[in-house]
């Protein structure tokens, strides 16, 4: 389960709550440019009860009407690894994405999200691992927006 809040234009936090295990995970971004088409953010993610650390991230995003690129770094216990992200819109409905993240234990994704209503998306993906086995998953999200207060 995942809550995503949106504090301020430039700070969000988020808390995702496992089932198996049992754990809490604790994330925040904080927006530093948000003069489009440039974006540069900073925060954490996986900060997680079972002793986790926090996993610091800085990158930086160049959107346009259609496109969005993404770049940056994140420290993974004494590891710097590589971000990098693409998004294409090709209307207010569909929307085709690919992620990286460096390092063996982590995943190369594609995927599509579907905004069936302006709340609620519809988000498949493929997870190809960078390890040597190169294993496949399948992920899907579907995501409701509730806006608590208007700004």
């Amino acid at each position: 389960l995942q809550m995503e809040l949106g504090v301020t234009r430039w700070l969000e936090v988020a808390v995702f709550q496992g089932i198996s295990p049992n754990e809490q995970i604790f994330g925040t971004i904080l927006g530093l440019l948000q003069r489009e088409p440039y974006l540069l953010s900073t925060g954490f993610i996986n900060w997680s009860t079972p002793g986790q650390k926090p996993q610091p991230f800085l990158e930086a995003g160049y959107y346009t009407e259609h496109d969005k690129l993404l770049g940056g770094a994140i420290q993974v216990d004494s590891r710097t690894e590589a971000l990098a992200g693409w998004a294409h819109d090709f209307n207010p409905t569909w929307r085709v994405q690919l992620d990286f993240q460096s390092g063996a234990d982590n995943f190369t994704t594609a995927g599509f999200t579907c905004s069936l209503t302006e709340n609620l998306q519809f988000n498949p993906a493929i997870y190809v691992a960078n390890g040597s086995r190169h294993q496949t998953y399948a992920y899907a999200v579907v995501s409701y927006t509730l806006n608590l207060w208007q700004a």
